[in-house]
């Protein structure tokens, strides 16, 4: 399946979640690092802004932000955590990412407590000036099962994506990410299952990858077993 097309199915998926919702803020996660998931928030991302839609991407990874990576820009460049803190405007940190209808917010300086500024009523403030300026915010967020930080943004947003890789994410650890969401009211808008490995610090437009299938919600009926998300050559890095 041509991967332009992949990603067009899962940008008319996203958006068509999102009708009738009061957000349209949407945090793109997994349960454990290494699956992907910010590769695939940029992608989201693109394909979106290809559609026409203005859309901005924000790391808001402030513990190990990758997206610098992916559009090639400094690590120590100011942004979400900046902001939050008061440090610099909104204005000051948006970048371009040479593509129509798509800017970038960086992490910002790595600060001593991600889960609580995400928490704060600044970042409240922040999504909500976002989702004035923009027709979709993809925020790239840690996993679930790593740190609290996803659950932090939990009434704050539409819902989220939930990224799961092929033979490396353990079936127990996918419930154990469903129950934390659960508790704390994070509507999970869907799945992005794919079995081939992403290349760390890419999108599309530079290469293809095949393999992406986008569940639409979660019957946990039909994956009472592993169903192909074994532990087989799992390595932790990052996502």
């Amino acid at each position: 399946m041509d991967l332009v097309e992949s990603y067009a199915k899962l940008r008319m998926n996203v958006l068509y979640t999102l009708v009738g919702k009061e957000r349209h803020s949407v945090l793109v996660t997994s349960a454990i690092s290494g699956e992907g998931k910010s590769t695939i928030a940029a992608n989201l991302a693109v394909s979106v802004a290809m559609g026409g839609k203005k859309v901005i991407l924000v790391d808001a990874d402030m513990r190990r932000g990758c997206q610098s990576e992916i559009f090639d820009y400094s690590r120590r460049t100011n942004g979400l955590s900046d902001i939050l803190v008061g440090m610099i405007k909104l204005e000051d940190a948006i970048r371009s990412t040479g593509r129509d209808f798509l800017e970038i917010l960086p992490s910002g300086t790595v600060p001593p407590n991600p889960s609580e500024l995400l928490a704060s009523p600044a970042m409240q403030q922040l999504l909500a000036e976002l989702e004035k300026r923009y027709d979709l915010v993809v925020l790239d967020v840690p996993p679930i099962n790593i740190v609290s930080d996803p659950l932090a943004l939990s009434s704050q947003v539409a819902g989220g994506v939930y990224v799961v890789r092929q033979n490396f994410t353990d079936h127990r650890e996918i419930r154990t990410a469903l129950t934390s969401a659960e508790m704390t009211g994070l509507d999970l808008l869907g799945f992005v299952f794919y079995g081939e490995k992403l290349r760390q610090g890419s999108y599309y437009s530079r290469r293809y990858y095949h393999g992406y299938k986008y569940y639409h919600k979660y019957d946990t009926r039909s994956h009472s077993g592993a169903e192909g998300h074994g532990k087989q050559g799992r390595s932790r890095k990052r996502a």
